[in-house]
């Protein structure tokens, strides 16, 4: 690997670290972006990967619950609570996030050498 492309990849894996640490959604979307185009499919696969890791018993990645209740003047009152995520549970995510990032860069890196070596080979052949 060139070192042009090892610091693209490089570069999107920092990118997606530091939007995922720092809970910046503007920088996941700008790693997703420089991942073009290998990025529509690993999105979508982020957001599986995700779904499937908040099914593991104890995630709570959506869990709230509530009471109510009438006091003696005849008011309704209710409480509700919404539980958070395990930290695992975020910090898995999060790993995920930028694997999926880092992984894209590198898919990129490898489309884009495979377009250009059919290029030369044309070149040369033809």
């Amino acid at each position: 690997m060139r070192r042009r492309s090892l610091a693209y990849v490089v570069c999107v894996a920092l990118v997606g670290i530091a939007g995922f640490s720092l809970e910046r959604p503007e920088l996941v979307l700008l790693a997703a972006v420089g991942t073009l185009p290998i990025s529509i499919v690993a999105m979508p696969a982020f957001y599986v990967a995700a779904g499937l890791v908040g099914l593991i018993p104890g995630a709570n990645p959506s869990h709230s619950s509530g009471t109510e209740y009438v006091d003696a003047t005849g008011l309704i009152i209710t409480t509700t609570a919404t539980g958070a995520p395990a930290q695992w549970f975020d910090i898995s995510l999060a790993v995920i996030g930028v694997a999926t990032l880092t992984a894209a860069a590198l898919l990129n890196v490898l489309l884009l050498q495979a377009v250009a070596g059919r290029r030369r080979a044309r070149r040369l052949g033809g």
